[in-house]
């Protein structure tokens, strides 16, 4: 029972990101930062549309600047910065 148990709680976490885009909307902010080294807060991921990060976000990000905190942006870079361009990488990270 406890290993099915604890099957069940870990699926989640070893799953791909099926319905939810933030780890890839994070990951392309970070990029933004620490890689383009522009102003996530002032220009949109559309301004890279060949972004490794840009298709997988999702479609409602390409035009929205950054909602979250420079403290954040700082920490995405650095995670953008240590994954490179691998989205799988990205995921895991987040």
């Amino acid at each position: 029972m406890l290993v099915v148990a604890a099957a069940i709680q870990a699926a989640p976490l070893l799953s791909p990101l099926l319905f939810s885009h933030d780890a890839y909307v994070y990951w392309d902010y970070g990029r933004l930062a620490a890689v383009h080294h522009t102003n996530p807060f002032s220009l949109a991921p559309s301004a890279f549309p060949a972004d490794p990060a840009y298709d997988l976000m999702g479609a409602n990000w390409h035009e929205t600047t950054s909602a979250y905190g420079p403290l954040w942006i700082g920490a995405a870079g650095l995670h953008a910065l240590l994954v490179g361009g691998s989205a799988a990488a990205a995921a895991l990270g987040y």
